[in-house]
């Protein structure tokens, strides 16, 4: 990669974020006015990075009909490659705002992909060209380079996130391992054999990452009319009285 293309690189990454961030604060309806602030030096930062990456083509590459040389070992798949980096960025902190706010998430997307189309197609028509057909070959390269680009992108993090977290998994298997129960409780005759469904137990597992653990009169409630001669089931209801 061109040295000069660093910067920018980390510019316009560094932008991601903070558009991220704001839109976090924003969706999220704490801290409103932080959120505003960083929204906007995200949009500040993401306009000067395109400003330097036009500059950077106008003088270095050829773009939209612009005969310059070029640097050696640039392409123009650097482009697809930086708006990756960029796009990435801002839908890992969407992926945050879906979490937390919801239906929010849609508008906030809505207008994030609203501003960076116009930022990035306001800097590539400030490149002059008297052609269209140079124009529309150029969108096309850079359209096959986002498609190839982000295609091999999303199945490396696919792969590399299914390893992580099996790795993880495993790890958390042996160094926090289950909980010994005080009675030797199973799944099986409750849903399996009985078919209860899940929340009637769990009363968060629709809401919650992860099932709560069920109060003991949950199990009472039960219990105090079915299979009472159950050995686990008499230590219960032994304790409850």
């Amino acid at each position: 990669m061109p040295k000069i293309l660093i910067p920018i690189l980390a510019l316009l990454s560094v932008a991601a974020t903070f558009l991220s961030l704001g839109a976090v604060f924003i969706t999220s309806g704490e801290a409103g006015t932080i959120g505003i602030g960083l929204g906007i030096i995200g949009a500040v930062l993401a306009i000067t990075g395109f400003r330097a990456l036009e500059g950077y083509l106008a003088r270095g590459g050829r773009i939209a009909g612009r005969q310059v040389s070029f640097p050696s070992g640039f392409t123009p798949f650097w482009i697809p490659t930086l708006a990756i980096i960029l796009v990435a960025g801002i839908f890992l902190g969407l992926g945050t705002v879906f979490t937390l706010g919801g239906n929010d998430f849609t508008v906030v997307m809505g207008l994030l992909i609203i501003v960076v189309i116009l930022i990035v197609g306001g800097s590539l028509g400030r490149i002059d060209s008297g052609d269209m057909n140079q124009r529309l070959r150029t969108l096309a390269i850079v359209s096959i380079g986002s498609v190839v680009s982000a295609s091999f992108l999303i199945i490396a993090l696919i792969i590399g996130g299914k390893l992580v977290g099996h790795y993880f998994w495993e790890v958390d298997q042996v160094f926090q391992p289950t909980p010994t129960q005080p009675i030797a409780f199973t799944h099986v005759p409750h849903v399996q054999q009985a078919g209860i469904d899940c929340v009637f137990c769990h009363r968060t597992v629709t809401t919650q990452p992860a099932a709560s653990i069920p109060p003991v009169q949950q199990c009472v409630f039960c219990h105090k009319i079915i299979a009472q001669k159950s050995s686990e089931v008499g230590k219960l209801l032994a304790a409850w009285d």
